[in-house]
């Protein structure tokens, strides 16, 4: 009978063999993807500051490589950076400094910049090799000279030609006044108002407002102004004030917003629609566009100032929630079209 021994030995050492080659192939591969060029910090942090300072920061370059690296290009993502001492060669096994100058003139709020570094390995006939890219963070808080509060104002329904009118805080740091204009052609600043302030702050002094007034527009449907603001400050210059609404025209709908709530797909469920013409002008529903979603039940050669439409959300509609536009098209050359949003939601 044989002995199975040499086959046992045999086996285990290739087992070791290919368990030393895996080690040593897992131990090469550490390196691998590594990157050469680490900075420290990698991320330069600023405490809040106020708009218009500027200040010099650094980040120390080491390079862990084996080959001296060569800074090919370095970009700023906005203007607001600039390097003041940019070294030319990284040497191996070296830390060099790369210092920066930031300025926050225009900027505001929690900010993150970067710059972005690219180095090319120097190999010993002095050709350049493989290309590495850094990118390094400042990050930190401007606070703004001044502000508008609200930035954004939703007027909500308004009629055609309607005058319209806000008042706006002007949010300050310190006591100095902000003196602005409008850069709008619907709006214009009538007032700006000054009262004590009520909470007794120093360095508050006066609580300043703007005064707006305009004119809403004469087509109906949405709008939406931007309005510039423009300041005397020379490191805000200017804002921007959203003005929005939506002006109502002579034929009105009842509900606006169509709501089925949640229904049982094997039954269908109907909802009744109310167009008014405010002026008592007469009109006529010439189409439905949402079938066959919804169905629509009209009479397109009925003509009156007043219509009630019904509609239906039919059985046999899939599960889940469901929403869209109604669109309603009319006689009316002002109002062509009448769009009410609707939604429900059918029950398994």
């Amino acid at each position: 009978m044989k002995s199975s021994k040499p086959l046992v030995d045999g086996l285990g050492f290739r087992a070791f063999v290919f368990g030393a080659a895996f080690c040593l192939l897992s131990f090469a591969g550490l390196n691998v993807g590594r990157a050469q060029i680490v900075a420290n910090p990698p991320q330069f942090s600023f405490p809040a500051c106020d708009q218009g300072a500027s200040f010099d920061g650094v980040f120390q370059l080491e390079n862990r490589g084996k080959l001296d690296r060569k800074l090919i290009d370095i970009k700023f993502d906005c203007q607001c950076a600039r390097s003041l001492q940019t070294p030319r060669i990284l040497a191996a096994g070296k830390t060099t400094s790369l210092k920066f100058r930031f300025d926050t003139k225009g900027l505001e709020g929690q900010l993150k910049k970067y710059m972005t570094l690219r180095l090319a390995a120097m190999k010993s006939d002095s050709t350049l090799g493989k290309v590495e890219t850094l990118r390094l963070a400042i990050a930190g808080e401007v606070l703004a000279a001044w502000r508008l509060d609200p930035l954004t104002v939703q007027l909500g329904e308004v009629d055609p030609r309607q005058e319209l009118s806000g008042v706006c805080r002007v949010r300050r740091r310190g006591d100095k006044i902000v003196r602005l204009r409008l850069g709008e052609k619907h709006v214009a600043a009538v007032a700006t108002r000054f009262e004590r302030s009520v909470n007794g702050k120093a360095g508050e002094g006066l609580a300043q407002s703007l005064v707006w007034k305009g004119r809403a527009p004469k087509q109906p449907g949405p709008f939406r102004w931007t309005v510039p603001v423009f300041s005397d400050d020379i490191w805000k210059p200017s804002s921007i004030l959203i003005i929005a609404g939506e002006v109502l025209g002579d034929l009105r709908v009842s509900p606006r917003r169509l709501s089925f709530g949640v229904l049982d797909s094997k039954t269908a469920s109907k909802r009744e629609l109310l167009i008014n013409s405010q002026s008592g002008r007469v009109f006529r529903v010439l189409e439905c566009a949402e079938s066959p979603t919804l169905f629509v039940d009209f009479d397109s050669d009925l003509v009156a100032n007043r219509l009630v439409l019904a509609v239906v959300a039919p059985k046999g509609l899939r599960s889940g929630t469901h929403s869209g536009v109604l669109r309603i098209r009319t006689d009316r050359a002002d109002q062509p079209w009448l769009l009410v949003p609707w939604s429900l939601h059918l029950k398994r």
